[in-house]
């Protein structure tokens, strides 16, 4: 029987993004200044000008493949410090690839369908690239379903498959000039997402990190709650609340502030799993809570072609009470365990702290000025990046002198390597589904296996968002239960806005979920920290990640469908919800039938009916007032 060690190492050394090259001169500098030049490029194209089609993704495409090529290594054994030949060979080969989409788009775009030998070979040598790139970044299980994908579509194969998905399947020819020689296909919607809305807001979270806004987010919660009971975990779950707003990525909000939140906690009496657990699931919550949300909220705009405001104004109070959930259970972790706050002389004066620092949220503000005024997200982006420089100013120390600035272009483009490395794969994946007619049929499968119940669809969807969580980015799985699992969701009557935001929601599960819990890890290498323990504890604190979506289905008032006063009532219900739970799973709570009260008080309210809320309120009342007389 293989030992729990190995599995780990395995899923570390196969699944896991992979490590990155030490570039040594001029290496380094030549990345760093293709990185610097692009974000300088786009944040004329997105703020002042405007670019073609082809221009804007093979541009985007190219460069960012290229630094992918120079950063990340093919094999173990490739040079840690410098591209090797093999590496050069593909960068030429993607320069001729892009030039030929750039330069032949117009005449691809008027023979559309009429695809030619030269097409076939381009489509051919993109598809390789694009799959080599997502390998080397994230692993080998995202292009292995790529490749899947091209099977399932061409004509050999394609009959063979068993019932539904069985089709005609395509030529080699119509299947690589489509994937290449139209904006459907490698270039598709995934790449256009993130070069037009992720990239920019990518750009700005490093100049507002530069500007000293990401520290002073940081600062400010340390003054409000680190002298309370567990002082250190509600600072992370309000810190992580507050830099994720700008960050919209989990792992880098729980590596920017777990670094400083984590070895407190641990200081201050918390177990390292604890600690380590704490924020990996304090940070997720980044990925759903405005203003910058995670790259899925931007796709999702696109999916639902509805303006980003509207996805804000919507994500809010979810996200909202899905902080609320974990504050209370720190809490009553702190509690059980008899764990204090830090020393007040430790502490700075957080009326002085704002008075001194309250200039630091004028870019968000602006950022949110402007979308309420109609504004596009990328073009408001561009304007709040714009706002950072004289704020930076009014502190020595916080600068953006030129070459900060220079610094600071060139890491978000370096930081986009990563993010783009799943775009064009999933793009294949994308466009076969749809090529194919999956699209339409999977949701017959969906239907046939639930048995048209939603309960039973929603258990498939939660089923389905963990296996792939187990090898695909959060961003990647939320695409391909976009596409598949939101129709079926559809056709029972579930509107399309809160389908996409239940599938958005039970795909950030995989970041912390063993075996594969890329967000967790994190957690656990700052907090020296068994991975999978930590994993099993962060999935405690997000106990609400999984309930948010039957929230989303059966009680919509969350999302603002319906009167003020249902709204009001569901997130009264939805918070004494979430403080139950939190309280039945980390409370002083001895007996475990006084536990099961808790949570099936809890449980009943998911539920919609006023009957169903009186009588878990008092269930859950009864509960509080009898810990109340024992105390």
């Amino acid at each position: 029987m293989i030992g729990l060690e190995k599995v780990k190492d395995f899923i570390v050394e196969k699944l896991m993004i992979t490590q990155k090259r030490q570039l040594r001169s001029p290496y380094d500098q030549v990345a760093h200044f293709l990185g610097a030049a692009l974000s300088a490029l786009f944040i004329y194209w997105l703020g002042f000008g405007r670019a073609d089609p082809q221009h804007f993704r093979g541009i985007f495409f190219g460069v960012t493949m290229i630094l992918g090529f120079i950063i990340f290594p093919a094999r173990k054994d490739s040079p840690k410090d410098r591209p090797s030949s093999f590496d050069y060979l593909l960068i030429v080969l993607c320069l001729i690839t892009v030039t030929y989409f750039i330069t032949e788009f117009p005449a691809m775009a008027y023979r559309m369908g009429a695809f030619t030998q030269t097409d076939l070979i381009m489509g051919l040598i993109a598809v390789g690239l694009s799959l080599e790139y997502t390998r080397r970044v994230m692993g080998p299980v995202l292009p292995a379903l790529g490749i899947l994908a091209l099977i399932y579509s061409l004509e050999p194969f394609a009959p063979h498959f068993p019932g539904l998905l069985a089709h005609r399947g395509f030529s080699l020819l119509r299947v690589m000039g489509f994937l290449w020689a139209t904006l459907d296909g490698i270039m598709g919607i995934v790449l256009n997402v993130y070069a037009r809305y992720v990239f920019p807001f990518v750009i700005l979270g490093k100049f507002l990190e530069f500007s000293g806004v990401g520290k002073y987010l940081i600062d400010l919660p340390y003054s409000l709650a680190g002298r309370y009971t567990g002082g250190p975990a509600k600072v992370a779950v309000v810190a992580s609340a507050l830099f994720g707003s700008i960050s919209g990525s989990a792992v880098a909000n729980t590596m920017a502030t777990g670094t400083f939140t984590i070895p407190l906690m641990i200081k201050t009496g918390y177990r390292p799993h604890v600690a380590g657990a704490i924020e990996p699931a304090a940070s997720t919550g980044g990925q759903f809570l405005p203003p910058v949300m995670g790259a899925g909220a931007f796709l999702m705009v696109e999916f639902l072609g509805i303006p980003y405001l509207s996805i804000i104004l919507v994500a809010f109070l979810p996200a909202m009470i899905y902080f609320i959930s974990v504050f209370a259970m720190v809490h009553f972790e702190a509690v059980k365990q008899g764990l204090k706050g830090l020393p007040k002389e430790e502490l700075e004066d957080p009326l002085q702290l704002l008075k001194r620092g309250f200039y630091y949220f004028i870019p968000l503000v602006l950022l949110i000025y402007l979308l309420i005024q109609g504004y596009s997200p990328n073009y408001s982006a561009v304007w709040s990046i714009i706002c950072c420089l004289p704020i930076s100013w009014i502190r020595r120390e916080t600068r953006l002198t030129p070459g900060k600035i220079y610094e600071a272009l060139g890491k978000s483009t370096l930081d986009m390597v990563s993010v783009n490395s799943l775009a064009g794969t999933v793009n294949i994946i994308i466009a076969i589904v749809t090529l194919s007619g999956l699209m339409i049929r999977f949701p017959h499968i969906i239907l046939s296996f639930s048995g048209d119940s939603l309960i039973g669809v929603l258990g498939l969807a939660a089923a389905a968002a963990f296996v792939l969580g187990m090898g695909v980015p959060t961003t990647a799985s939320y695409i391909m239960m976009a596409i598949l699992v939101v129709p079926a969701l559809d056709r029972l009557g579930v509107p399309l806005l809160i389908a996409h935001f239940v599938v958005f929601w039970l795909t950030q599960l995989a970041g912390l979920t063993p075996p594969v819990c890329v967000v967790a890890y994190a957690g656990a290498a700052i907090a020296k920290a068994d991975p999978f323990r930590t994993g099993i504890t962060s999935l405690k604190f997000a106990v609400f990640l999984p309930i948010m979506p039957l929230l989303f289905v059966y009680r919509p008032s969350i999302l603002l469908e319906g009167s003020p006063l249902e709204i009001i009532w569901t997130v009264f219900i939805s918070i004494v919800s979430a403080v139950a739970l939190g309280f039945g799973l980390f409370g002083r709570v001895s007996n475990i039938w006084l536990r099961m009260v808790l949570f099936l008080g809890a449980g009943i309210m998911l539920w919609p009916g006023l009957l169903k809320d009186l009588v878990g309120l008092a269930l859950i009342g009864s509960i509080w007032i009898y810990m109340k007389r024992i105390s």
